[in-house]
C-alpha cells in the first residue's frame, strides 16, 4: 500500500481552462446564431407582408375598393375575412399596419378654364346655357386611392431585409418603420367620387 492516497479531484486551473474554451466557443457561434435568428424574423415579417397583400388583394376584388386603415398591430376587421385564421399583425420582432391612402391627381394645366362644349361636347339645343346653368365647367381633380403596408421594427436588419426584397422603388424606410406602397393596378388610381 503506498503512503499517499490518491485524491479524485480537479484542479481550479482546470476548470478555468475549460469555461474558457466554452466562452470562446459561444463568443464564436453567438454570432452566426444571432443572424440566423434575425434572417427568421425577417423571413417571418416578409410572409406577413405577402399575406396580408394577398388580403388586400381578394379585398379589393370583392370590393372594388381598398380596406379602411387599420391600427398598428391590429387586424383590421374589414381584412380578417381574408386572412387565415389566428392569423395576427403583431409578432416578437415586430408590428404591421395597413393603410388606405389618398392623393389628389393634378389636372392638366390649361390657358383657360375649359367651356361645357369643350369638355362635354355640344350641349343640347333644349338647355339653355345662360342663367341658372354657366356655360364654364369647373373641373375637379380627381382623387387616386392605394394602399400601403408598414412593418414597424425595433431592428433596422428586418427593415433593410425587407427594403431588399421589395425593393426601393415600391417600399421605404423612415422612422423606424418600413412601408410598402400598393400602386392602384395598371399604375392609374381608381377614382373616388
Amino acid at each position: 500500500m503506498s503512503a499517499h492516497p490518491k485524491r479524485f479531484g480537479v484542479a481550479a486551473g482546470d476548470v478555468l481552462l475549460v469555461l474558457a474554451g466554452l466562452g470562446l466557443l459561444a463568443a464564436l457561434a453567438y454570432p452566426r446564431v444571432e443572424r440566423r435568428l434575425m434572417r427568421r424574423h425577417a423571413d417571418e415579417a416578409r410572409a406577413h407582408v405577402e399575406a396580408v397583400g394577398a388580403a388586400v388583394a381578394a379585398f379589393r376584388k370583392e370590393h372594388s375598393d381598398w380596406p379602411p386603415s387599420g391600427e398598428l398591430g391590429e387586424v383590421p376587421p374589414d381584412l380578417a375575412a381574408h386572412l387565415p385564421r389566428g392569423f395576427s399583425f403583431r409578432a416578437g420582432a415586430f408590428a404591421l399596419k395597413c393603410d388606405r391612402w389618398e392623393a389628389v391627381e393634378p389636372l392638366p394645366e390649361a390657358e383657360a378654364e375649359p367651356t361645357y362644349e369643350e369638355v362635354l361636347g355640344p350641349a343640347p339645343a333644349e338647355l339653355p346655357l345662360s342663367g341658372a346653368l354657366d356655360s364654364t365647367l369647373v373641373l375637379r381633380p380627381p382623387v387616386v386611392a392605394f394602399g400601403a403596408i408598414t412593418v414597424q421594427a425595433e431592428d433596422d436588419r428586418i427593415l433593410a431585409a425587407l427594403l431588399e426584397r421589395f425593393g426601393p422603388t415600391r417600399s421605404f424606410v423612415r422612422d423606424g418603420a418600413w412601408t410598402l406602397v400598393l400602386p392602384p393596378e395598371g399604375g392609374s388610381g381608381e377614382r373616388i367620387p
